[in-house]
This record gives structure tokens, sequence and C-alpha cells, in this order.
């Protein structure tokens, strides 16, 4: 009851709002933002993980349906729970591959505005990259003929500037999503997927049986 009151409350508070906020890349594009790309940003992202990191924590809320339903997919084939949910069990796996669906859209739906966004910067930035590229092989060239002491100084200095900035551009990701909020999200989907799929290729029951096995003996002791 708990957990229904649970998602409830999120379904009528929430979900209306999370909807809104999904369509947050079309809402600044509406309003003409601008959004940049910043290649080197200390971030890792280009200075959009704030994006990602919104949209990780929206999917773990609207996870909460899908972890209510796979824990009970887990607790229905117990010897307690079987006689009293068994009928449940078949609706509660298509309802969590159905939760787990919403779950992983309304990670990414929002995201690949984002994605059209920084994959068009990137190409852009690219451009800049083939022009450094050239610029620091004629450097290099200038660097192999030899030149003054000072004049060669100021070369290199200049080749590991443009090095480094074309460094940073082919760094450029085109998902707001840094490798923590990628981990989180990859491993609390293989959580959820654990149940459905113990229940889709039958080994749901033999942990049943293996609990049962295990509950007698703890009885005749």
């Amino acid at each position: 009851m708990l957990f229904e009151m649970l998602g409830g409350y999120i379904a009528g508070c929430y979900l209306g709002r999370m909807v809104y906020y999904g369509a947050l890349g079309f809402l600044i594009n509406k309003a003409r933002i601008e959004l940049r790309v910043i290649p080197g940003h200390p971030d890792a992202v280009a200075g959009l993980k704030p994006v990602g990191d919104y949209f990780s924590r929206q999917a773990m809320v609207v996870g909460v349906p899908a972890m209510f339903l796979a824990v009970w997919l887990v607790l229905i084939p117990l010897p307690y729970f079987l006689p009293l949910y068994q009928r449940w069990e078949v609706p509660y796996s298509g309802l969590l591959a159905l939760a787990i669906l919403f779950e992983v859209l309304s990670f990414v739906v929002p995201l690949r505005w984002f994605h059209r966004e920084m994959f068009q910067q990137k190409r852009i930035l690219l451009r800049e990259a083939d022009r450094l590229s050239v610029e620091i092989v004629e450097i290099q060239r200038n660097l192999a003929e030899g030149r003054p002491e000072d004049e060669m100084k100021a070369l290199k200095e200049l080749v590991e500037q443009k090095t480094g900035r074309h460094t940073l551009i082919e760094k450029v990701p085109t998902w707001p999503i840094d490798f923590k909020a990628t981990r989180i999200f990859s491993i609390g989907n293989f959580v959820l997927l654990i149940p459905l799929v113990s229940e889709w290729t039958g080994l749901s029951k033999p942990w049943a049986e293996f609990i049962k096995g295990v509950l007698q003996k703890m009885s005749h002791h």
C-alpha cells in the first residue's frame, strides 16, 4: 500500500511536470537561447553536464513503478506469496516491460534535441580542427628546416597550442551525459531487467523451489 501511495503521489505531482520539462530542448529553441558547446570543459561533456544529470534523475523517478513491479516479480514465486498473487505474475511482467520502456524513453527522448545540437556544433568545430591540422603540419615542416633558436621555441609553443586545441575538439562529445550518469542508468536498468528475464526464461521457478527447500529445512530444525 505504501508503494502504491508513493506511486500515486509521483504520478499526480511529477509526471505532468516531467513531460513539460521533457520538451526543454524545444523551449530553448523557441526562446532562441544559444546552446554553446565548450571544448575541454572540466565537466567532460562540453559544459552540459547539468542537462544529463537532470534527465538522469528524472528517469530514476519514472523508474519507481518499474522498481515496484520488479520487486513483486521477485516475491510472487516465493512460497508465501505464490498462492495469493500467482495470477498477477504474467500481468506484472508485461507491466514491468512497459515501465522500463517508459523509463528509458524519459531519459533518451529529451536528450535527442541536445544530441542534435551538440552534433551540429561539433561538425562546425571539426572544420576548425581540419584547418589546425594543416597549420600544424606546416609549422612542423618549418621546424624541420631549422630556424633561429628563438623562432624554434615560438614555433614549438604554437604547435603545442594548436595540437591541444585539435585534441580538445576531437574529444567533444555529442551527448550531454558523463560516464557516471551513463553507468548509473545502465546498472539500474540491468537490475530491473533481471526479474523480467527470469520470468520470461522460467528461471524464477527454480529460484522459488530453492527458497521453498531452504524454508522447509529450517522448519524441520
